[in-house]
């Protein structure tokens, strides 16, 4: 039987062939890549090939095939220019195949300087100094990681659970894998090796992951699957503190009005739930009122911190309804230290004559 080293030969000549055959002049590029560039190739591995091309033709070099003697099989496609270029901007954590795969073929200086150049800006990027971008960059898949962490708690059956859960694993490594500005260069069957490798990450990581592989039955999983997003959710939140704006001290004009537009929003609202025994009506309000408090404007201007939720009692919304006006009153007082001139009127008639009077006459308030 043929060396695997034999095998890898006959099939680069055979694209090399074809190429000049059927499709003359669109071969730019063969590269060995995955794990006979990286050592790691087994009995059965397939041979992983960079197969660069200049057009649309050179796509007849495209192939599967499984090859009954060897036990492999081996999966060509081709990859054009624009596709290296967009590795290039680092969107993810699988550019191997760009960075590191290991020219056996060229079609000429033209095509090797282009490849230079593409690395040549792949590796300007993950050596610059992580900044604010690459962090937006890693938090996406942090999103999809807990996209997948819902999915896996709705899923009807175990089978789905794992899938889900599996995804979010994937998710994980991608995500603390771009936190740190790496890329995967030994493939999966060494990814423990290289998630240990991470600066940024939990530190038990590799010892989470196991856990939701070994869990055997829905609960184990999902709450494998919690503690490990959990862990991770810490290292992100951690890395975002040093992208954060300060948040400023408020000037009287940058929260004028924000506590009569809560107060208008929502106060109504809380009292009608309170009366009516309506648990829906209370959490939407308690929310919304929330997102304003603590996102709009306690996420630019220091105004204290504010937990919302733990007023909501589903069981006595009228306790509800006072911890909602305990902390409206504890905003207006805020917003009066601030400086902040507040709207109030004993009745219609004061609110005219204010909103009447010229604006250099002063007024009542």
């Amino acid at each position: 039987m043929e060396t695997q080293k034999e095998r890898n030969r006959k099939i680069i000549r055979a694209v090399i062939e074809k190429a000049q055959r059927d499709c003359p002049g669109s071969l730019a590029l063969v590269g060995v890549n995955g794990s006979f560039a990286t050592g790691q190739a087994h009995a059965r591995s397939d041979l992983d090939l960079l197969i660069v091309v200049n057009d649309g033709a050179g796509d007849c070099l495209a192939a599967a095939f499984v090859q009954k003697d060897m036990q492999a099989a081996h999966d060509l496609y081709c990859m054009s220019w624009d596709r290296l270029r967009q590795m290039a901007r680092y969107e993810n954590p699988h550019i191997a195949k760009l960075m590191d795969a290991r020219i056996v073929w060229s079609a000429g200086k033209e095509a090797d300087d282009t490849l230079g150049e593409i690395r040549a800006e792949a590796r300007t990027r993950l050596s610059s100094p992580f900044g604010a971008e690459d962090f937006e960059k890693a938090k996406k898949y942090l999103s999809e990681a807990e996209h997948c962490f819902a999915m896996a708690y709705s899923a009807d059956s175990l089978s789905n659970v794992r899938r889900w859960s599996t995804g979010m694993i994937s998710s994980v490594e991608d995500g603390l894998t771009m936190l740190n500005k790496r890329y995967y260069r030994l493939g999966v069957k060494a990814r423990y090796e290289e998630l240990e490798a991470l600066e940024r990450k939990p530190d038990n990581l590799c010892a989470l992951i196991e856990e939701v592989a070994a869990a055997r039955d829905t609960e184990a999983v999902r709450k494998a699957s919690a503690e490990l997003l959990k862990a991770v959710t810490a290292v992100f939140r951690k890395t975002g503190e040093s992208f954060a704006a300060p948040k400023m001290a408020p000037d009287p004009e940058d929260l004028a009005g924000t506590w009569e537009e809560m107060y208008s929003n929502w106060r109504g609202k809380m009292h009608l739930a309170a009366e009516t025994g309506d648990r829906h009506l209370a959490l939407e309000s308690l929310e919304s009122f929330g997102w304003m408090l603590t996102e709009e404007v306690g996420g630019e201007y220091r105004i204290g911190e504010y937990d919302i939720m733990a007023v909501y009692d589903p069981d006595d919304l009228r306790k509800t309804e006072a911890g909602f006006d305990a902390l409206l009153c504890r905003y207006r007082e805020e917003c009066r230290s601030a400086g902040v001139k507040l709207r109030e009127y004993e009745d219609t008639d004061a609110f005219v004559r204010d909103y009447l009077r010229a604006p250099d006459a002063g007024s009542d308030q």
